[in-house]
């Protein structure tokens, strides 16, 4: 299945422009338990460079928690739930592939 990183980026894309503006505000306010990014640095960043962003601050494990729980604070609790499910797949598959 997909990366942590592809799938985080598929389920942005699935953002309006107005959700994908949301969902940069909580992760520069706080939205997550984790230490926010700087405002700056999201302010102009599309979707690629905001899923990089993020894998560069939290590592790729913790992106992939984070994105669920913004998309569940701006109320896109079903692609949540598809993206949950896609990075479970993708933690599987990367386990298979280490035996």
């Amino acid at each position: 299945m997909a990366t942590t990183e592809i799938a985080i980026l598929d389920a942005l894309k699935e953002l309006l422009e107005k959700e994908l503006k949301d969902f940069k505000w909580h992760l520069s306010n706080g939205g997550t338990q984790y230490s926010s990014i700087p405002r700056g640095t999201l302010e102009s960043a599309d979707r690629h460079d905001t899923v990089t962003i993020m894998v560069q601050q939290y590592r790729s494990s913790d992106a992939g928690k984070i994105a669920v729980r913004v998309l569940r604070k701006i109320d896109q609790n079903e692609l949540a739930d598809q993206l949950k499910i896609k990075l479970q797949e993708a933690l599987e598959k990367g386990s298979r592939q280490c035996l």
